[in-house]
């Protein structure tokens, strides 16, 4: 199918652990954080709204298969009203099926496995205006086709990752049975 329309009556999502995770690492290396908590089907327009309404350097998607088609349907989308601006896919999706998760019109990189070392150097890169296409965990749309970096070893002191940032999710909102 093309779109894929999860609309539970009632359900408000779930907290992420990865992505407050990601959140947490991101922060404390001194970078900015905020989440687009899609819960249930947005159409296009209200998709374009929420990107027109905030003010960002990056553009990340996360997803599981089921809502690969969402990811399908909504990046082409964040890049027209962002020519310029790296969009990144994560999550079990792009690390199972890298090749069509970096097929999707307007991606520009998936990243394959754990993020919390890899996003940070990604983004440390981007700030600093240097060449990210070397990073380790993610594929690139490069100019002469795909740049497939390798995976990098899993963190071994789990200790050293700061606890997820709570700040992420709206708890009470998740909570709540509307």
């Amino acid at each position: 199918y093309d779109e894929c329309r999860l609309d539970i009556p009632g359900f408000s999502g779930y907290a992420h652990e990865g992505l407050m995770s990601l959140s947490a690492c991101c922060k404390r290396a001194g970078h900015q954080t905020d989440l687009l908590h899609i819960t249930g089907y947005m159409s296009s327009s209200e998709f374009a709204d929420q990107l027109r309404s905030r003010q960002f350097d990056l553009i990340g998607f996360s997803s599981v298969s089921a809502t690969f088609p969402d990811v399908r349907r909504l990046v082409p989308l964040a890049r027209e009203l962002n020519p310029t601006t790296p969009i990144l896919y994560g999550g079990v999706h792009p690390t199972l099926d890298p090749e069509r998760s970096l097929a999707i019109p307007g991606m520009t990189a998936i990243c394959r496995g754990e993020a919390e070392e890899a996003l940070v150097e990604l983004l440390d890169r981007y700030a600093a205006g240097e060449d990210p296409t070397t990073t380790q965990n993610f594929w690139f749309n490069g100019p002469n086709g795909v740049i497939k970096n390798p995976i990098r070893p899993l963190p071994a002191d789990l200790d050293r990752l700061p606890l997820p940032d709570l700040d992420l999710f709206d708890f009470p909102r998740l909570m709540s049975t509307r």
